[in-house]
């Protein structure tokens, strides 16, 4: 019988084994690493216990190790990686601009690079054998309608035709957003500066002229800036 002063550490033969206790030197019963590392010894590493040991890494383990930082060639473009650091993620730059890119750069003109910018336009792109009734150049650097006039006399026997040289005198910053009046007649539309990509470098239209005229133009086209010259003409 179990009595008196016996315990079951004192006299098991009476009292039994005593039960699992942590710190007895025995990893036994429910003991564990986790629940009693006296007994059991100090848990291996594991993903997941808040501690970046043993063999995790970053990559193994961001949950103990924390996410890893942009490295190239992690399939993703980020932090400071372009496409010129790290093409294997970011993929190829992009070619610089170029003569023959189909876009007339700021740096090119007609006579640098007639591929993008066109041909430059001869001397007197309005044609010989007439004279000029009255001219005006606009340039438009906003996104907002401009509206040129001008006023002139005519001979009404005489054939006239309005002309748009389009673009600066280097050829560049060409519009195909124009409407052009005479006398209150639509002479000219945007229809009539296609294609958008590359304007023609002159447009004309005939008219029928009265003893005194005018002319409006409205220029408006979405990429500025934009350079047009208006020149009335009469046939001689």
């Amino acid at each position: 019988a179990c009595n008196g002063a016996e315990t079951c550490g004192t006299c098991p033969a009476d009292c039994g084994v005593c039960p699992p206790v942590c710190g007895d030197g025995a990893c036994n019963g429910a003991e564990t690493c986790g629940t009693c590392p006296a007994d059991c010894g100090v848990c291996p590493p594991a993903c997941g216990d808040g501690l970046c040991n043993g063999a995790e890494t970053c990559g193994t383990c961001p949950a103990d190790c924390g996410v890893c930082p942009p490295a190239c060639g992690d399939g993703l473009c980020n932090g400071a990686e372009t496409c010129e650091s790290c093409a294997a993620d970011c993929g190829a730059c992009p070619p610089p601009p170029h003569c023959g890119d189909g876009i007339c750069q700021a740096d090119e003109a007609c006579g640098s690079c007639a591929l993008d910018c066109g041909a430059c336009p001869p001397a007197d792109v309005c044609g010989d054998g007439s004279v000029s009734l009255g001219t005006v150049d606009m340039e438009n650097d906003s996104r907002h309608p401009l509206y040129g006039y001008v006023y002139f006399d005519a001979d009404p026997w005489r054939r006239h035709y309005l002309c748009i040289v389009n673009g600066d005198p280097d050829g560049r910053h060409r519009s195909s957003h124009v409407i052009a009046w005479v006398n209150g007649q639509n002479l000219l539309n945007p229809s009539d500066f296609m294609p958008q990509s590359n304007p023609p470098a002159v447009v004309t239209a005939p008219f029928a002229a009265r003893f005194f005229n005018y002319a409006v133009v409205k220029l408006f086209g979405p990429r500025p800036p934009e350079h047009i010259r208006v020149d009335i003409r009469e046939e001689w």
